[in-house]
């Protein structure tokens, strides 16, 4: 895992410089390679520009979309690097979609939609389906605001998101809007969910170097080490909202 994750980074320092977080964000990308394959895409929210840069080997053509142009200098990072020469990237809004009806085989955007103001939600969500072809897929990522809530913590959203989601409340979005939609959750796997117990204990301050296997867990994590589940839980990290414009999603 040590090697592709290199792949990732730039001037050798991962994104996020956090190997978790950095997961955690990756992870819907290899999640959604498999309907990327040679077809037409669209990534809206930049952001590190790993995504896009990673969705590049398997479609057709990337159109990566951000407000932010310092998203599409972070990109444009892993273009000149490796020549790649199937993205092109938009700087613009996403409320409005400077795209035809119809334009895309496949949608993404991951840590995008609790960014847009709630007056502006279901324009927003109108657009992805107006240009997505019929039959292609949309897959939302968010956190899930269930999981991020602790009961003993005031909990306090981060200044920059204006509506955070639980289930229910995403499937209320976008059910109007497309014909099929399945809501999924982001767990921890059993042994993650054992290491992550062992560091709250501090078991990863006790253990001798040689012998701590929750630092060393923590050093090597993956995306092996989450799973996708069909019914979304407090215990999901993030919710992925798989939606269709006609037919069966997934």
């Amino acid at each position: 895992m040590k090697e592709i994750l290199d792949r990732y980074k730039i001037k050798g320092i991962l994104p996020y410089e956090n190997r978790i977080f950095f997961i955690q964000h990756f992870y819907p990308y290899v999640f959604f390679s498999p309907y990327c394959n040679g077809k037409n895409i669209l990534e809206i929210g930049v952001g590190h520009g790993f995504g896009s840069f990673h969705l590049s080997s398997y479609a057709k053509r990337v159109v990566a979309l951000d407000m932010d142009w310092a998203s599409i200098v972070n990109l444009r990072q892993y273009i000149d690097r490796d020549n790649v020469g199937n993205v092109s990237c938009v700087n613009a809004n996403g409320i409005s979609l400077p795209f035809k009806d119809a334009s895309f085989d496949a949608i993404l955007l991951c840590q995008v939609i609790e960014h847009i103001p709630e007056e502006f939600l279901l324009k927003f969500v109108g657009e992805l389906k107006r240009v997505l072809k019929t039959g292609g897929n949309c897959l939302i990522v968010t956190l899930n605001i269930e999981h991020n809530i602790k009961k003993s913590v005031l909990y306090e959203k981060w200044y920059q998101h204006h509506k955070e989601f639980r289930a229910d409340e995403l499937r209320k979005l976008l059910s109007p809007v497309f014909p099929a939609v399945k809501i999924y959750g982001l767990n921890k796997k059993w042994y993650h969910c054992f290491i992550l117990r062992l560091k709250r204990w501090g078991f990863d301050k006790w253990l001798p170097a040689r012998l701590n296997f929750v630092k060393k867990f923590y050093e090597n994590i993956s995306c092996a080490d989450y799973g996708i589940v069909n019914l979304p839980s407090r215990h999901s990290v993030d919710l992925y909202g798989m939606c269709s414009k006609g037919g069966i999603c997934g």
